[in-house]
C-alpha cells in the first residue's frame, strides 16, 4: 500500500491544479458566454429590423398617417417596448443555457474528482486514526503528567497550609504573650497607681491628723493661756488684797534650755525641741521668769 501522506499530497497538489484549471476554463467561459449573448442579440436585432422594414413594406399608409407626429411617437414606444422584451427574452434564454450548461460541467467535474478520491479517502482515513491514535496517546501522557503535576502542587499547597498554620498559631501565641505582658503590666500599673493613691490618702488622713492634733494644741495651748492669764489675775488680785503671794502658785512646765522659753506640756513646739534641750520644771512662773525664761509665743503659758 502507498504512503498514506504521500497520496494526501499528491491529492492537494492534484486539487490546486484542477482549481486553477477550473478557474482557467471558468473565465474563459465566461468570456464566451458574453460573446454568444452579443452575438444573439446583434442576431435578434437583425431579425427585429428586417421584420420592422417588411412591415413597412407590406403596410399601405395615407399621407396622414406617415406625417401624424403623436401615432409615429405610439408607434416607436411599441417597437421600443417590442424590441426591449425580445431582447430579454433571448438574454433570459441564453442564461438559462448557460446556466445548463453549468450544471453540466460541474456534474462532469464532481464524478472525475470521485473517481479519483478512493485511494484519497482511504488515505485520509488511516491518518485520521493514526492521528486519533497519536492524540489519545499524547492525552494519555499529558494526563499523566497533568495528574503527577497536580499531585506535586497539592503536597506543596499541603505543606505551605500546614507552615503557613503553624505560623499562624507561633503568631498567635506571640500575641497571647504579649497580651499576657500586657495585662501584667497594666495590673502592675494599677496595683501602682492603687498604691500612690492609697499613700496620697493615707498622707492625706495623716496631714487631717496632724493638722487636728495641731488644732486641738492650739486649743488647747489657749485653754491653758486662759487659765495661766485666770491664775495670773488671780495672783495679782491677792497681792493686791493682801491674800496670798504668786509665789504659792505652782505648774508644770517644758524648759528649752538652749531658747530659754518655757511651754506647757501639750505645746507642738516641744516636738521640735532636740531632747538635750528640754527639761521639765513644776513651779512658779515668775520663778522662771525671774531665772531668765521667756514664755513660748505659741502656746502662752
Amino acid at each position: 500500500m502507498r504512503n498514506p501522506f504521500i497520496v494526501i499530497k499528491e491529492e492537494h497538489e492534484q486539487r490546486k491544479l484542477e482549481n486553477e484549471q477550473y478557474a482557467l476554463e471558468d473565465s474563459r467561459r465566461l468570456l464566451e458566454e458574453e460573446d454568444r449573448i452579443k452575438k444573439a442579440i446583434e442576431e435578434e436585432e437583425n431579425n427585429i429590423e428586417e421584420q420592422r422594414k417588411e412591415k413597412e413594406e407590406s403596410e399601405d399608409k395615407n399621407f396622414f398617417d406617415k406625417i401624424n407626429p403623436i401615432k409615429k411617437s405610439k408607434e416607436k414606444k411599441e417597437e421600443k417596448r417590442i424590441h426591449d422584451e425580445r431582447i430579454d427574452n433571448v438574454v433570459e434564454g441564453m442564461k438559462k443555457q448557460f446556466a445548463l450548461e453549468r450544471q453540466e460541467i460541474r456534474l462532469n467535474r464532481q464524478r472525475l474528482k470521485a473517481e479519483r478520491q478512493g485511494d484519497y479517502k482511504k488515505s485520509v482515513a488511516i491518518v485520521v486514526v493514526s492521528s486519533l491514535v497519536l492524540l489519545i496517546a499524547i492525552i494519555t501522557t499529558l494526563t499523566i503528567i497533568g495528574v503527577n503535576i497536580y499531585q506535586e502542587n497539592e503536597r506543596e499547597r499541603q505543606e505551605a497550609l500546614i507552615a503557613q498554620r503553624e505560623n499562624q498559631e507561633a503568631q498567635d501565641r506571640i500575641k497571647q504573650e504579649q497580651e499576657s505582658l500586657r495585662r501584667e503590666e497594666e495590673q502592675k500599673k494599677q496595683a501602682e497607681l492603687l498604691a500612690a493613691q492609697q499613700a496620697e490618702a493615707e498622707k492625706k488622713a495623716e496631714e487631717a491628723r496632724q493638722a487636728e492634733a495641731a488644732r486641738q494644741a492650739e486649743l488647747q495651748a489657749a485653754q491653758h493661756a486662759e487659765a495661766a492669764r485666770q491664775a495670773e489675775a488671780a495672783n495679782h488680785a491677792a497681792a493686791e488684797s493682801g491674800g496670798t503671794s504668786e509665789t504659792g502658785v505652782s505648774s508644770s512646765y517644758v524648759l528649752n534650755t538652749k531658747s530659754k522659753k518655757f511651754h506647757w506640756a501639750d505645746c507642738k513646739e516641744i516636738r521640735k525641741m532636740s531632747e538635750k534641750n528640754k527639761k521639765s520644771y513644776s513651779g512658779n512662773r515668775q520663778d522662771l521668769i525671774r531665772q531668765g525664761y521667756e514664755p513660748c509665743g505659741t502656746c502662752h503659758p
